[in-house]
């Protein structure tokens, strides 16, 4: 296993820029995991704002892949007031575009309160799940986690939900920020694999991220991942991500581009 990919100052450019650089075992079918670009972008944008704010929501558009060659983070702040930091972000690799994005940022407000409709399923401890290992020669990131599924279904194997359920964790030492919860996110297999038989490229156009304002945990955290919506060849997933202690970390909605038949 190796450290999640860091970002480093680059010098010479208008706008504040980092590059980051990653392995083929962060990959995920034909590149680099969006989660895991994603990941790093959050990276750049937190050097450049206080420290103790937090990102809340961002929004990432995905152009091209990012392969070998290194991703070149331009961060770019076009609000800051007393309440938030809106940052845009533009990312290139191998010489053109690879996504946009768009970051909020907050202080962390202790004195108000919370609250969420969305429930924790009501599922076994991860000791008393099953370890399933996805395949690695299409999935090489999987290798950086571990996936203890939580219900009886399972990816690929042509069940009748559409909805993924796992106890996961980062193998890496370390806790979990906004970065590694963006990986986490998108480290499950897409939805509509739970009701499928073999597995398909399904290559996300488009991610949006909410994060609460929790202390940053570390360990196993409960992912599920539901198919909202599929139309011809573009899928929609939610994926919700809760500490063990119950605590709502993130969620995100992915849009997905479907390249061949759901089987």
């Amino acid at each position: 296993m190796t450290a999640r990919p860091s970002v480093h100052p680059v010098e010479g450019s208008g706008h504040p820029s980092y590059g980051a650089s990653f392995t083929r075992d962060w990959w995920s079918f034909a590149g680099v995991m969006g989660g895991v670009t994603a990941g790093a972008v959050l990276d750049a944008v937190a050097a450049e704002v206080p420290p103790d704010w937090h990102v809340r929501t961002a929004t990432f558009q995905y152009l091209a892949g990012v392969r070998d060659d290194p991703l070149e983070i331009a961060v770019r702040t076009v609000h800051q007031g007393r309440s938030s930091v809106v940052s845009s972000v533009e990312a290139a690799s191998a010489g053109r575009p690879a996504l946009l994005a768009t970051v909020l940022s907050a202080p962390v407000d202790e004195e108000q309160g919370s609250f969420t409709d969305v429930a924790m399923p009501d599922v076994p401890a991860p000791g008393r799940c099953e370890e399933v290992e996805l395949p690695r020669d299409l999935v090489p990131v999987s290798a950086q986690l571990e996936f203890r599924f939580a219900t009886e279904a399972r990816p690929t194997v042509g069940g009748d939900i559409a909805e993924l359920v796992a106890w996961v964790r980062l193998r890496t030492e370390g806790r979990y920020g906004p970065g590694e919860l963006a990986v986490i996110s998108d480290a499950m297999p897409p939805a509509l694999f739970g009701i499928a038989s073999t597995p398909v490229l399904m290559p996300t156009a488009d991610l949006s991220l909410v994060l609460g304002q929790h202390p940053p945990t570390s360990g196993f955290v409960l992912v599920r991942m539901r198919a909202r919506h599929l139309d011809r060849a573009w899928a929609v997933d939610d994926c919700d991500v809760w500490s063990d202690d119950g605590a709502l970390l993130v969620q995100s909605r992915q849009s997905r581009r479907l390249l061949g038949p759901l089987s």
